[in-house]
Formats: structure tokens, sequence, C-alpha cells
């Protein structure tokens, strides 16, 4: 069916709004760095929706990989 999805994911060690530049200038990827409490780096939150391209999400796979390392 039609359906869409929102991730929210963190990343110990590395703040989310540097995962979120290096996804935009790196790979224009953009996803949203937020609060999350108890955490001073900070999440991330990705949305997907049907009209995302199995290349997209590759994309943002490749480009979250890159970044946490």
């Amino acid at each position: 069916g039609l359906w869409a999805g929102i991730i929210t994911l963190r990343a110990p060690g590395k703040k989310a709004s540097d995962v979120a530049r290096s996804l935009a200038l790196g790979h224009r990827v953009f996803v949203r760095d937020l609060a999350w409490p108890g955490a001073e780096d900070g999440a991330l939150r990705v949305s997907l929706h049907m009209f995302n391209t199995h290349d997209e999400v590759e994309k943002l796979m490749q480009g979250l990989q890159q970044a946490l390392r």
C-alpha cells in the first residue's frame, strides 16, 4: 500500500547537526537535526515517502555510512 515513515536516529559521539550538514553538502540528502532529551549530540529525523526512489534511499545510506565513520 501507500505508506510513509519517519525515522529518528542517534549516533552517539557524532553531532546530529554535523551529520545533517555532511549529508546535505556531500550527497544532496536533506535530513533534519533536532534536540533529543538527555542527548547532547541531538538526533536526526529522516522522512521517507512513497515517491522516494530506491536510489535516493541508497544515497542516504551511503551518506550515513561515510558521515558516521
